[in-house]
């Protein structure tokens, strides 16, 4: 599928956020494949109330964070772009996790799926990076920053509300 194949380029840093169209019914699109898929990797650890709960404050703070980062950029009209890609390849990258967090439900001590999973966060983290590096027209030691400070904050508020981090992240 095309679109699948839009955002494992963008998560193998071939294509970024420009490359993604602006069009509502993609967001609609990415934004159900981030619910659905941050809900059953939530869902693996959590009752399903407070897994959607989760993920529809994570979603919230996706949107916000894109907005206000853009908006102090002076670059707004970049934001369904934006926020398609962000969403999309989190879906992509937690799609992946979806199995490997199984794994430890059955086998906790898996030293190699923990090694898998910590891998896959970091690329996620470079992959934000990326996305808000061309996003906001800035280097890429500015978008990791940025995408560190976001990961940072949202795993806080979710511990805050919640007690633990989701396994997404």
């Amino acid at each position: 599928m095309p679109l699948i194949r839009l955002f494992l380029d963008i998560c193998l840093f071939r294509k970024g956020p420009q490359d993604v169209p602006a069009s509502m019914m993609l967001l609609r699109f990415a934004l159900a494949a981030y619910f659905l898929v941050g809900v059953a990797l939530t869902v693996l650890e959590a009752p399903w109330l407070e897994g959607i709960a989760q993920v529809l404050l994570e979603a919230a703070m996706l949107l916000a964070f894109v907005w206000v980062s853009l908006l102090a950029a002076g670059k707004t009209s970049r934001w369904l772009q934006t926020l398609i890609s962000m969403l999309g390849t989190d879906a992509l990258i937690s799609g992946v996790a979806i199995p490997l967090e199984a794994l430890l439900l059955v086998n906790p001590q898996a030293s190699v799926v923990h090694l898998i999973l910590l891998l896959l966060m970091l690329w996620h983290l470079g992959v934000v990076a990326h996305i808000l590096r061309h996003a906001l027209s800035q280097t890429l030691a500015v978008g990791l920053g940025l995408a560190i400070v976001y990961v940072a904050f949202s795993v806080q508020v979710l511990v805050m509300l919640f007690g633990a981090p989701t396994a997404s992240g």
